[in-house]
């Protein structure tokens, strides 16, 4: 058995749909003007821009922390063989030169980081001590 009109009035609204609201506005339109609306928004301050020309490399900090470990690393290293009876004032001396190696090559990372860095302040500070243990030990300090 086949149910054709059991709700008649279903079938009318259906077949009655109208593109219109009840306002007299149709989607399209109040899409087109909301659209417009939002793409006039300002754009939002606070957001800082990075400077290509100022920004530092990743790669460069990172040689920084690496040297400035190297160097602490040899300080170590030279105190050690100064407490060390054993060793001549001879043996002494790669410690030295590596520290005068040292020295140049933190101050060369540091020349290439801004004025501000941070970084650079700590570079500075390792290759002073670097620096001034070395040239205690040319000047005979240790002997």
């Amino acid at each position: 058995m086949k149910v054709d009109g059991i709700n008649p009035g279903i079938k009318k609204i259906a077949n009655n749909k109208t593109d219109k609201s009840t306002t007299g506005l149709d989607f399209q339109q109040m899409l087109e003007k909301q659209v417009s609306q939002t793409a006039k928004v300002a754009p939002v301050a606070g957001v800082n821009q990075i400077n290509p020309t100022t920004a530092v490399s990743a790669h460069l900090k990172t040689d920084g922390l690496q040297l400035s470990e190297a160097t602490i690393n040899t300080l170590d290293s030279f105190a050690a063989a100064l407490n060390n009876q054993k060793l001549s004032i001879d043996d002494l001396e790669p410690f030295a030169a590596a520290l005068e190696d040292d020295t140049l090559a933190l101050l060369a990372v540091r020349d290439k980081l801004p004025a501000d860095d941070s970084l650079g302040s700590l570079l500075e500070r390792v290759a002073t001590v670097s620096f001034v243990e070395a040239t205690k030990y040319r000047q005979g300090y240790y002997s």
